[in-house]
């Protein structure tokens, strides 16, 4: 069943967190001699931090935006040296208030053209290098700022490497209907190169995150499966998914026939790790928890 099923990935993942690591640096993992804690907390709102800090910075108010590249949100200030240090220092301000998991900045990083984009010359186009070059700088980012913060506190956390929808990517309100017009081969090529770079970098965890559609839930498993074929040690991996209400995800399917699907591709849990839910109203969480 399937709430069965994700109770067990949740158990799972934070055993996962607490196990000594031979990929990454120590200040990423939990102590196997660190209390356990029955709760973890994740950053949120990262966007919206960044965005009121150099606002402001810029010329005093928040009215205009600091984010270059709107297909690129957020993830365009990992396009210069002053970007990654903002990123670096609002990593450092969450961990400051609490966070144990943060979050890296490349939600809406992507390769171009996108799939069923390849003719719109009118959108942003860049080297598939430097986009590579802004995952793994994604990556490096928050752990430098756990370090850092490792060093002044003595406080451990984790780091979660951060992929999108296609619908966030497209920038045309899809992630909010789940209609992409796109095949499951096509969503997959979009997200098969990301997860590549990210899982190099050995973060905590991957976190695909508001997934509005059971068929975009198909391709990322598709991808899972392929990618954890070809490399030695992928990190565990949360889908989050993005719902309309108490019930449905945002292209209307049932989140119980999703949890289902899921567990039809993955019975054993050996791709993803947990499930979760985001980008919805706080009064929906209490009754999708229920479902899931």
């Amino acid at each position: 069943m399937a709430k069965a099923a994700a109770a067990a990935s949740v158990v799972s993942l934070k055993e996962w967190l607490r196990r000594p690591s031979p990929l990454t640096t120590s200040s990423t993992r939990l102590s196997t001699t660190m209390p356990a804690k029955p709760v973890l907390i994740l950053d949120g709102g990262v966007s919206t931090h960044l965005e009121r800090k150099l606002s402001k910075a810029v010329d005093g108010s928040s009215e205009k935006s600091p984010f270059a590249h709107r297909e690129l949100w957020s993830s365009s200030l990992l396009l210069t040296p002053d970007g990654c240090g903002a990123i670096r220092d609002c990593h450092r301000d969450f961990l400051l208030a609490g966070a144990d998991i943060i979050e890296t900045v490349t939600y809406q990083v992507h390769y171009t053209p996108l799939p069923g984009k390849e003719n719109d010359l009118q959108r942003l186009r860049l080297e598939d290098d430097a986009v590579d070059k802004m995952l793994q700088d994604g990556v490096k980012l928050a752990r430098e700022a756990v370090e850092q913060h490792r060093a002044q506190t003595g406080k451990l956390a984790h780091i979660a490497a951060s992929i999108g929808s296609l619908g966030g990517a497209l920038a045309d309100g899809s992630e909010y209907t789940g209609r992409f017009g796109l095949s499951m081969e096509q969503i997959a090529s979009f997200h098969k190169r990301k997860l590549q770079v990210l899982a190099s970098e050995h973060p905590d965890v991957i976190a695909f995150e508001t997934i509005p559609c059971v068929l975009e839930c198909e391709a990322v498993l598709s991808v899972l499966k392929e990618v954890k074929n070809d490399i030695s040690s992928l990190p565990p991996v949360w889908l989050s998914l993005a719902c309309s209400d108490g019930e449905h995800l945002n292209d209307g399917s049932k989140v119980l026939d999703a949890m289902n699907r899921i567990d039809s591709l993955d019975p054993n849990a050996d791709l993803v790790c947990a499930i979760g839910i985001n980008c919805c109203s706080c009064n929906y969480v209490p009754p999708l928890l229920d479902k899931v």
